[in-house]
């Protein structure tokens, strides 16, 4: 059976059980739509107010979310190429992948569960965007655009995640190979792990965790207080440098240096052979 253009209003529920088939439905303020096992759902629009239930075996393809926890997806669930908007929320739980999300201005994705490929512009991320790994939950090859936010809490990990022109990352999970482009900014929190992580001409890792293995060209590390850069490999040129700069209380071990200039910054700044500068509480270990 196939349902087309259907409106739910405040009190009703539309139920998607297997075989059943709606597309471009509108749930409005109040309203509910239920896809559980062997149903399916194309091109809903989850408007304020709005809830939209992926139960184990349902699918939604191409869900337009509006609204606070407007699509919920629980074990077992599927969810391909949703779009959430500016007061649009979707709640990914565990044991769940969601394929291919994209999260616009204002929207959050919060993933239990597993994101494949979302954009935090496909999870996408774009304006304010905001997608947020909690413990258990993975991200893998997501990308974060411009004033794109992933958050990788403690126990989460993102995998292969790319940060383009002015998205950011807050690590206080893991991170694995994610590459950092042009005016990206990577965080390294307190207890977050990054490993392997390239940067671009122009991109930004802070560390106040443990960064490993770590390669810049034309890149900058800022090694602040608590953290810990190890192996990373710094390759520059005339303008810009790729630069390590080493705050008091931060620990570099292991550095390569190639074109590049390492600064271990204290009052009254030493220059120690060629670019690099050593101060009173910064540990540096070959």
């Amino acid at each position: 059976m196939t349902m087309n253009t259907t409106i739910i209003s405040s009190g009703g529920t539309e139920f998607i059980s297997s075989g059943g088939r709606a597309s471009a439905t509108t749930v409005r303020n109040g309203g509910v739509e239920m896809i559980s096992a062997g149903g399916t759902a194309i091109g809903t629009t989850i408007s304020s107010g709005g809830t939209h239930f992926v139960l184990s075996g349902g699918t939604a393809i191409s869900a337009n979310v509006n609204a606070f926890f407007g699509e919920v997806v629980s074990v077992g669930g599927t969810t391909i190429s949703a779009t959430i908007n500016s007061g649009g929320e979707v709640l990914i739980s565990s044991g769940v992948v969601a394929s291919a999300p994209t999260i616009n201005n204002g929207g959050f994705l919060d993933i239990f569960g597993t994101a494949i490929g979302e954009t935090i512009n496909g999870a996408t991320v774009s304006s304010l965007g905001t997608e947020q790994i909690f413990s258990g939950g993975t991200s893998i090859s997501g990308t974060v655009n411009a004033f794109g936010e992933l958050v990788i809490a403690a126990g989460g990990v993102a995998s292969a995640t790319v940060i383009n022109s002015d998205g950011d990352a807050a690590v206080f999970g893991s991170s694995i190979s994610a590459t950092v482009n042009s005016r990206g900014f990577l965080r390294v929190q307190a207890g977050g792990i990054v490993s392997g992580a390239t940067y671009n001409s122009g991109g930004v890792e802070q560390v106040f965790g443990t960064s490993i293995s770590a390669t810049f060209t034309s890149a900058s590390q800022v090694v602040g207080a608590g953290g810990t850069a190890s192996g990373a490999t710094f390759h520059g040129s005339a303008s810009p440098f790729s630069t390590q700069d080493v705050q008091f209380g931060g620990t570099a071990i292991g550095t390569t240096l190639s074109g590049a200039q390492q600064r271990l910054a204290l009052s009254g700044s030493i220059a120690i052979s060629m670019n690099a500068h050593f101060s009173t509480g910064v540990t540096a270990m070959a």
